[in-house]
């Protein structure tokens, strides 16, 4: 019957990183779609684009490697966590 307390603790536990997560993924999309579209808005307000530059471009796909690499480690960080729980004490004398 402990086994069972302890088997749903852990289920609780698990349910509970995995909203955490997910809430946690799902209010950094909402910021950083909000920082996109403030930016396009910005964009699309001015009367002439700005010239593309060789500099630009380097600059752009250096701040989309650091994104996707930031990415990619979080990412592994995240799936490679585990928790425990401790400080357990079970009764054997349950009836």
């Amino acid at each position: 019957m402990t086994q069972t307390y302890v088997g749903s603790a852990l289920e609780v536990f698990s349910d509970l990183q995995s909203k955490a997560t997910s809430n946690s993924i799902k209010n950094l999309t909402v910021v950083t779609s909000m920082g996109v579209g403030g930016t396009l808005l910005g964009l699309f307000a001015k009367t002439e684009l700005p010239s593309l530059t060789l500099t630009g471009v380097f600059y752009f796909a250096v701040l989309a490697l650091i994104g996707w690499s930031a990415n990619k480690i979080m990412e592994r960080i995240y799936l490679n966590k585990s928790y425990t729980i401790k400080d357990i004490k079970a009764d054997r004398n349950i009836s």
